[in-house]
C-alpha cells in the first residue's frame, strides 16, 4: 500500500496589502503529531502574475519563488519529499487558501516548478499529488457508494443560436462529446440530458432533486459577466439559457449535491474560449466551499480538444479503480505532461485523503468491511429481540437533509451567528424561537412539511390542519418510497417495538401496508404531553408499539427541536418519577433486545441527546450481551476516517458498533445479508 505524507500549505491575508501570510504543516503516516515549520510572510505582485500568463513556465518559475522560496516553503517541501522517496510513497500536497484570501483562486498555481530543477514542473509525476483545499463549513453530500453503484448525471448544452449572444461562442460537437462522456463513464448508470432542448437548468436540477447522482458531468459554455460566472445551457427551444453563477449555487443549497462536479467544456481556440474557461473555473471553489461537494474539477484557461480529452479520459480510468480524485488527478496531468496546457485542469477537494468512493471489499460485497456483526445482529432480528430507533436521515429520499433545513431557516431568519454551526436545527431553532416564540418553530417545521409535499410531489394546498398534514406526509411516501425504502424494510423485520425520532406517523403506515395495526405513544418528557390508555405488559410483534421519542404532529408542545427542548428531555430523562417519561414496559423490552439506531448522523445534537438520555441512571443501554449497531449518517466533516476512531471509542463502551456507511448502503447490505443466511426475501417476509 502506498504510503502518503500529508504537506498542507495555508495561505491568508496579512495585515499590509498584498501580503500574504503562509502556515505548512506535515505530517508522516505513523507519526502521532503534524510539524509545523517555520514561514515568512509573502508578498503577491498580481500585476507582475498577470503579465506572464502567455508564458506559463516563466508564470510558474514566479509562483515557484514567491511560495517556495520567499515564503520558506522549500525546505518543509523537501523533507516531505525525502521522506515520501524512502518509503516508496507520495506527498500529498493541499494548497488552501483562507476566504480572506480567496482571490488567489485566481492565479495558475498548478504551474509550480520544481524546486530541484526550476526546468521541469513540479505537478506532473505521481510523487506529489496537487490539490487546491476548500475547508468548508458544509456538509459533504451523502456517504461515498460503492464503485458498483455509481450514478452519473451527464449535461450537454449546445444551444442553436451560441453565435449571437453578448459574448460569441463556438458551436460544441454533441456526437463527439457524447461518445466521450459515455466511454469516460463506462463503470456509472448514467442519466443523459444532451442538448436539443432537454440540457435545460430546470431539468438538470429536478433530476438532481429526484434522484441521487455521484457525479454531475457539464458540458457547456461559459462567460464572465462584470467578473460574476454564467453559464451557457439551454431553453426548450433549443435557444441560450445564461444561468447566474449565484442561481445556480443557491439551487444547489436545495438538494442532495452530487459529491463531484466535473465541468467539461469544449473548447476550439479563440478569445471567447478562454472567457469560458475562466467562468467555469470560478465556479469550482463556490461548488465545494459553498456547497461542500467533496471534488470539483474545472478549467481555468484555454484548453485544447485533445489535452481536455486525453486528461479527462485518464482520470475516469483511474478515479474508477480506487476512488482518490487527487491520485487520478495527478496520472491525468502526467498523462499531458508534454502539452503546453497541461496545467488547465484544476482540481478543487475537500477530503483531506482524496477519498470519494468506496471499494467493494474482498468478497465482493456492498458496505464498510470493518462491520463484523452481521451474524449476530440478523439472529436477533429473526429470533424478535430487535428494537430499531429511526432518526429523520430515514426521510431523506422524500423531504431532503435535515442540514438543507437548517441552512434555509438560517438565511431566511438571518441568523446571526456565522461562525457557529449553521447546519445545526436546533441551535438555529433556538434563536428562532428567542426572536418570535416557544412554538413558532414548531410551526414553521409543519411548514416546511406542507411546502416540501406540494413543491416536490404536486400534494396538498399548503394550508393542511396538523391531522391533515400528518396524512398527507404518509400519503407522499406512501405514493413516492420505493420498495427498499428503509420504513418498508423496518415493517418486514417483525418487531415487537419501533422508537423514532420523526413526528409523522410513517412507520405506523409502512406497518399497515403489511397489514398490521401498530400502538402509537409519545415520549412524556413535558407536562403538556398526555398519552392515551396503558400500554400491555408483553407486546406482540403483530401488534408492535411504535413510541415518538420527540413528539408527534398531533401535539405540537411534544416536537423536540429548539436547545431549550433538548435540555428539557436530558433532564426529563435524569428524573426519577412515577410516572417516566419512557414507560417501563418499553424500557423492559428495549433493555433485552439489540438496538438498531438507523438515520442519525452520530456527530448530530438528536443522536447525542438521545444516546446520553439512554445512558441516565435507569437507562436503557447497558446490557453487553445483546448486539448493537448505529449506522452512520455523514458525519459533518470533511473526511470521516479521522472521526470513526473517536466515534468508536465515544460509543463503542456501550457494545455499539458503527456501520460507517450510508443508510440506503446498510439497507442493501441487510437484504442481502439476510438472503445469504437465511435463504429468504426480506421484502416479503410479510405479505399484506
Amino acid at each position: 500500500m502506498t504510503s502518503f505524507i500529508d504537506f498542507h500549505v495555508g495561505l491568508h491575508r496579512h495585515r499590509d496589502e498584498g501580503v500574504y501570510g503562509v502556515d505548512v504543516m506535515v505530517k508522516e503516516p505513523a507519526a502521532n503529531s503534524a510539524v509545523h515549520p517555520d514561514t515568512h510572510p509573502v508578498k503577491i505582485e498580481m500585476a507582475e502574475l498577470l503579465a506572464l500568463t502567455e508564458d506559463y513556465v516563466a508564470y510558474g518559475k514566479l509562483l515557484t519563488r514567491l511560495l517556495i522560496d520567499e515564503a520558506g516553503v522549500g525546505a518543509a517541501l523537501k523533507r516531505a519529499r525525502d521522506i515520501a522517496d524512502s518509503n516508496q510513497g507520495s506527498v500529498r500536497f493541499r494548497l488552501h487558501f483562507d476566504e480572506s484570501a480567496s482571490e488567489l483562486h485566481a492565479l495558475r498555481w498548478e504551474t509550480l516548478r520544481d524546486p530541484d530543477d526550476r526546468e521541469s514542473a513540479l505537478l506532473t509525476s505521481d510523487k506529489v499529488l496537487f490539490s487546491r483545499y476548500v475547508a468548508s463549513h458544509r456538509p459533504p453530500p451523502r456517504q461515498p457508494r460503492p464503485v458498483s453503484a455509481m450514478k452519473a448525471l451527464v449535461v450537454i448544452a449546445n444551444p442553436s443560436d451560441l453565435g449571437s449572444l453578448l459574448i460569441p461562442l463556438s458551436a460544441i460537437d454533441v456526437e463527439a462529446e457524447t461518445a466521450a462522456a459515455n466511454k469516460r463513464l463506462k463503470l456509472f448508470e448514467v442519466t443523459s440530458l444532451i442538448s436539443n432542448g432537454t440540457a435545460t437548468f430546470k431539468n438538470m436540477m429536478a433530476k438532481l432533486r429526484e434522484e441521487r447522482f455521484d457525479l454531475l458531468y457539464l458540458v457547456c459554455h461559459g462567460y464572465d459577466l462584470y467578473g460574476e460566472p454564467r453559464l451557457v445551457l439551454e431553453m426548450e427551444n433549443g435557444k441560450a439559457e445564461v444561468v447566474d453563477g449565484d442561481v445556480m449555487i443557491r439551487q444547489f443549497h436545495q438538494i442532495t449535491a452530487p459529491r463531484m462536479v466535473v465541468l467539461a467544456s469544449c473548447y476550439s481556440g479563440g478569445a471567447s474560449q478562454t472567457a469560458s474557461s475562466t467562468a467555469l473555473a470560478r465556479l469550482g471553489p463556490r461548488l465545494a466551499f459553498d456547497i461542500g461537494i467533496p471534488a470539483v474539477i474545472a478549467m481555468q484557461g484555454e484548453i485544447s480538444v485533445p489535452t481536455a480529452s486525453q486528461f479527462l479520459t485518464t482520470y475516469f480510468e483511474n478515479v474508477s479503480q480506487h476512488g482518490e480524485v487527487d491520485r487520478a488527478v495527478s496520472a491525468a496531468r502526467a498523462a499531458v505532461a508534454g502539452r503546453t496546457d497541461w496545467w488547465v485542469p484544476v482540481l478543487y477537494m475537500r477530503v483531506t485523503n482524496g477519498k470519494i468512493w468506496i471499494d467493494p471489499g474482498p468478497d465482493g460485497r456492498i458496505g464498510p468491511p470493518h462491520f463484523g456483526k452481521w451474524e449476530g445482529l440478523l439472529q436477533h432480528i429473526r429470533n424478535g429481540i430487535c428494537t430499531p430507533i429511526i432518526g429523520f436521515g430515514v426521510y431523506e429520499s422524500i423531504f431532503g437533509r435535515e442540514d438543507m433545513l437548517a441552512y434555509r431557516w438560517a438565511e431566511a431568519y438571518g441568523y446571526p451567528f456565522q461562525n457557529d454551526r449553521r447546519d445545526e436545527l436546533p441551535q438555529i431553532a433556538q434563536y428562532i424561537s428567542v426572536a418570535q416564540n416557544e412554538t413558532y418553530p414548531s410551526d414553521i417545521l409543519q411548514g416546511y412539511f406542507r411546502n416540501e409535499i406540494h413543491s416536490r410531489f404536486g400534494l396538498g394546498n399548503g394550508q393542511e390542519t396538523q391531522t391533515a398534514l400528518d396524512e398527507l406526509i404518509t400519503t407522499a411516501w406512501r405514493e413516492h418510497a420505493l420498495a427498499n425504502d428503509p420504513y418498508r424494510v423496518l415493517a418486514q423485520l417483525q418487531c415487537k417495538l419501533y422508537l423514532t425520532t420523526n413526528i409523522a406517523s410513517t412507520m405506523e403506515t409502512a406497518l399497515a401496508d403489511v397489514g398490521v395495526n401498530a400502538i402509537s405513544r409519545t415520549c412524556k418528557w413535558n407536562d403538556d404531553i398526555v398519552e392515551p390508555g396503558e400500554l400491555p405488559q408483553q407486546f406482540d410483534p403483530e401488534k408492535p408499539v411504535v413510541f415518538h421519542l420527540f413528539g408527534q404532529l398531533s401535539n405540537p408542545y411534544s416536537i423536540v427541536i429548539t436547545e431549550d427542548n433538548y435540555f428539557d428531555y436530558l433532564m426529563a430523562a435524569g428524573t426519577e418519577k412515577k410516572d417516566p417519561m419512557i414507560p417501563q414496559p418499553i424500557r423492559t423490552l428495549m433493555n433485552r433486545s439489540s438496538l438498531l439506531f438507523l438515520g442519525f448522523d452520530i456527530t448530530n445534537w438528536n443522536f447525542r441527546v438521545l444516546f446520553r438520555s439512554l445512558l441516565n441512571p435507569g437507562g436503557l443501554i447497558h446490557r453487553k450481551r445483546f448486539t448493537h449497531a448505529a449506522v452512520q449518517v455523514d458525519p459533518k466533516v470533511s473526511d470521516p476516517d479521522l472521526v470513526l476512531g473517536y466515534l468508536d471509542r465515544y460509543i463503542g463502551r456501550q457494545n455499539i458498533t458503527i456501520f460507517n456507511g450510508s443508510l440506503e448502503t446498510f439497507v442493501e447490505r441487510l437484504i442481502a445479508e439476510w438472503k445469504r443466511e437465511f435463504k429468504e426475501d426480506l421484502l416479503t417476509r410479510r405479505k399484506p
